[in-house]
């Protein structure tokens, strides 16, 4: 073979694995480019600035008091906190800050860690629930249920003195109360609790809306993790099966009712073993509340008659239910009328579900009174 002939052969070869070579380094690049431009949607923090038009911040601005301060924090205001996969609850908040609202290493939102063993003296409280639980759209940290409950707490005259209240966040949006359970049963349990509260049922009932199984379904950060899992990473011709299963309609409110029910005897159940108290709060939501709506409210959420209608028969079910079980250990309160009294002036309510400072507030106060006379015992 003449030397021409090779040196062709061998740059043929040279620029065909050039080729191949580029495009596979250019494939990658491109298919890691719109993984990370996927997972940025969801793993990141949202923050109320980020999500609520303009417009409906101005209206809402009044209902935090201060207008200006309101208007200059909404990028700080934390909606969705970034969320990263965890054991056996699929997906928890990740640890570090996260614009207003710190998250601990053991993904409590709270600016301290867990000391353990307990401290002696220490009466210690978790509140768990969902995004309102959570503190979503509070001005500060400061102005989350807990935070103002621990005030309260503390700076009681009826407090023991030897005793110092600790109360953690231990929440999470979109949780259902299957993910309250199951954090109660592997982490919370194991955290030397005196009282675990439950601010909840309403993600029950807004999974069952869309027809999701509480007990075996995927929230949006799952299905987040899952889709980009299916879209990426495919071994040979097979995905990823998707073995959730969703109810044609709604969930019947019956249904809904007992799976919440199941939950709070299982979570009772194992807080019992625990010795812990277990308080179980049914979440307020802006259709099962008598407070006429004020004007900000009137103009800035919408109607939803069908979304209501649901929510009321499953929440009188769920009621209903509550009420009749037969668990030690366990106290229900319904706090559906918890804004009753609220002149029609005063708002509450961001949209169906959360609340403003002062709706959080009016919460602490009122789980205050219902919980000090089990928490100060002298």
């Amino acid at each position: 073979m003449r030397k021409n002939e090779i040196f062709h052969l061998l740059l043929i070869g040279i620029v065909s694995l050039g080729v191949a070579t580029a495009g596979f380094f250019t494939g990658k690049y491109l298919t890691l480019r719109n993984l990370r431009k996927d997972m940025k949607l969801v793993y990141r923090s949202w923050a109320l600035g980020d999500l609520v038009p303009r417009r409906s911040l101005e209206i809402l601005s009044p209902a935090y008091g201060d207008k200006a301060l309101f208007l200059s924090k909404v990028k700080e205001i934390i909606w969705s906190p970034k969320n990263v996969p965890a054991p056996f609850v699929n997906n928890c908040p990740a640890p570090g800050p996260q614009m207003n609202a710190p998250i601990n290493s053991l993904q409590l939102r709270s600016h301290r860690e867990l000391t353990l063993p307990k401290p002696p003296g220490v009466y210690r409280i978790f509140l768990t629930g969902g995004s309102v639980a959570f503190g979503c759209g509070a001005l500060s940290h400061g102005h989350i249920i807990s935070e103002y409950l621990e005030t309260l707490l503390n700076s009681s005259p009826g407090r023991p003195p030897e005793t110092t209240y600790e109360v953690f966040t231990a929440a999470n949006p979109a949780w259902a109360s299957t993910h309250e359970r199951i954090f109660i049963e592997n982490r919370l349990s194991e955290w030397q609790p005196d009282l675990v509260i439950s601010f909840s049922g309403n993600n029950d009932v807004h999974w069952g809306f869309y027809g999701e199984n509480v007990l075996w379904f995927w929230n949006y950060a799952d299905r987040y993790f899952f889709s980009c899992l299916t879209k990426y990473f495919i071994w040979g011709n097979n995905h990823l099966q998707d073995v959730t299963v969703k109810d044609p309609g709604q969930v019947h409110p019956e249904l809904v009712a007992a799976r919440l029910a199941k939950n709070i005897r299982l979570s009772a159940e194992c807080l019992k073993i625990a010795g812990s108290r277990y308080l179980f709060v049914l979440q307020p939501n802006y259709w099962l509340i008598r407070k006429p709506f004020s004007f900000i409210e009137k103009s800035i959420i919408p109607e939803d008659r069908e979304k209501e209608r649901y929510f009321i028969n499953c929440y009188s079910k769920i009621d209903q239910t509550l009420k009749k079980l037969p668990v030690t250990d366990l106290q229900y309160i319904n706090f559906t009328d918890v804004f009753d009294g609220i002149p029609e002036n005063e708002t509450i309510f961001i949209d169906h579900y959360h609340f403003v400072d002062k709706g959080n507030e009016i919460v602490a106060k009122t789980l205050f009174n219902n919980i000090k006379g089990i928490v100060f015992v002298k």
